[in-house]
């Protein structure tokens, strides 16, 4: 009966997002995102306090299962900041925070075995609270809660009644809800890219109801979802691996091959490197290598075939339009994404702001401004530094680099496995693995820390891995 839950409200949204576009025309829909934000919101903010209280260790596992509807959103001929999905997400984000914060210190005596474990990951972002200090600023206060998503979800599985057993059904339902949010991707592909293709700029496509590469009437930014694919990849990969039931093979086969095609629509690179380099190390750690390399291997021949046949020209023609952007930006570089210019400027600039900058950092979301600061990148001083580890450094300082490296160290030291591991333990562990080579390499050109796509599935297994080496023997209430 829980599963139905996510799967009405999908449907629900889905409808009320296709006759709002039909029906009311662009320059009068103004409100009515609005009106319909409020209703829908204070309907969700209800059911959710009331399940919450009532039943708080059967509602984080709803909420682990259904917390991919989150990057759900309705499609608006309207600019980003009217767009309905948008103003729900914050304020349910920070309601989910709250709670999770409460429960934790409602059950903090829960946490005592695990203080070890602790004491690798909490420095890094008590390190940011006290930045936070030193520089005070919104924007900062906004990125360091968001940042918070894997200690929180740490912990509060920590504290939770929940098992490695868990786990199975929390990804399984993840990955179906997934599915169904990146269909927006297939179902315009299949009616046709935005007309012309070659006006690719943001805002146009911002007020054409639309993301850079893609949209639809309720559809996920680009970056949303080619991360919701690759951890749908990554998560069936690891189950291929271990998991004996052939009753799942060819579900999770043809998920890997649908993930792929998804991500090959939003015309991203670095998806490639990502799965690349998750895919070796799950192989590697995997006792089933070779069905993972028969597994890759039939992938990468299909797709060779397809490309071939031409299906993809017009991802290509997208992907060209799109690197054409660049042609006049002084940031263009061999990466072809601008990213090295960038990352120079940023680290120039804050290398020359002083000792007590490079060894404290310049603030949380200050890295934007070591971005734009000066004239290194011509006129333009809208650029972003599109990398979650030099944000660290220049945000952090050197300090707050190394708390970063022990938060990191301590998320691998969960991953071996004690002695007799079962399959369970086996699976947890393969998952956390993948996830957290994908979550590493993708920080290298872009935000990780905030993504729940990562952090929330990669913080679960972890937890529950911790859980069975480290929690006591004897049964506890957990209140």
């Amino acid at each position: 009966m829980a599963a139905l839950i996510p799967l009405a409200t999908l449907i629900l949204v889905s409808l009320a997002g296709l006759a709002f576009f039909m029906l009311l025309p662009p320059e009068s829909s103004r409100t009515g995102p609005l009106m319909t934000a409020a209703v829908l919101g204070g309907s969700i903010a209800s059911s959710f306090l009331l399940l919450a209280s009532l039943w708080p260790d059967r509602f984080l596992r709803l909420l682990y299962r259904v917390k991919v509807l989150g990057d759900v959103s309705l499609r608006f001929n309207l600019p980003e900041n009217l767009r309905l999905g948008s103003t729900l997400l914050a304020p349910l984000n920070l309601m989910i925070i709250l709670w999770c914060s409460g429960l934790i210190l409602l059950r903090r005596h829960l946490l005592r075995p695990y203080v070890p474990v602790l004491i690798f990951l909490l420095p890094f972002f008590a390190w940011q609270i006290v930045v936070l200090g030193i520089y005070p600023s919104q924007q900062g206060l906004v990125r360091f809660l968001s940042q918070l998503w894997v200690p929180l979800i740490f912990m509060v599985t920590l504290v939770s009644s929940m098992k490695i057993r868990d786990l199975q059904g929390i990804l399984t339902t993840t990955q179906i809800l997934a599915a169904i949010m990146l269909l927006t991707v297939v179902s315009e592909w299949l009616v046709g890219w935005p007309a012309p293709i070659q006006q690719m700029d943001a805002d146009i496509a911002w007020e054409q109801g639309r993301t850079v590469r893609f949209g639809g009437i309720w559809g996920i930014r680009s970056k949303a979802a080619e991360s919701w694919a690759e951890m749908s990849y990554l998560v069936s990969l690891c189950t291929l691996l271990v998991r004996r039931r052939q009753g799942s093979l060819f579900f999770h086969t043809a998920n890997i091959a649908f993930c792929l095609f998804v991500i090959s629509l939003t015309g991203s690179k670095t998806p490639i490197f990502v799965l690349g380099s998750a895919s070796v190390i799950a192989i590697a750690l995997s006792v089933r290598a070779t069905r993972g390399v028969i597994v890759i291997s039939i992938v990468a021949v299909g797709a060779f075939s397809l490309i071939s046949s031409g299906l993809f020209d017009r991802t290509f023609e997208r992907m060209q339009t799109e690197q054409s952007r660049f042609q006049d930006n002084t940031t263009l570089d061999a990466m072809g994404t601008g990213r090295y210019g960038i990352w120079s400027a940023a680290i120039q600039n804050w290398r020359q702001a002083g000792p007590a900058t490079v060894l404290l950092g310049g603030g949380l979301f200050s890295s934007e401004d070591f971005v734009n600061a000066g004239d290194r990148l011509g006129t333009e001083k809208d650029f972003g530094l599109h990398s979650q580890h030099l944000a660290v450094l220049i945000e952090l300082g050197i300090v707050g680099l190394a708390l970063y490296f022990l938060f990191w160290i301590g998320l691998v030291r969960l991953m071996i496995l004690p002695t007799g591991a079962d399959e369970d333990l086996t699976y947890a562990r393969l998952i956390a693995a993948g996830l957290l080579v994908g979550i590493l390499v993708r920080g290298i050109a872009g935000d990780v820390l905030n993504g729940v796509y990562y952090t929330w599935y990669l913080a679960i297994p972890l937890a529950l891995l911790a859980k069975a080496r480290l929690e006591p023997q004897e049964p506890h209430d957990p209140l």
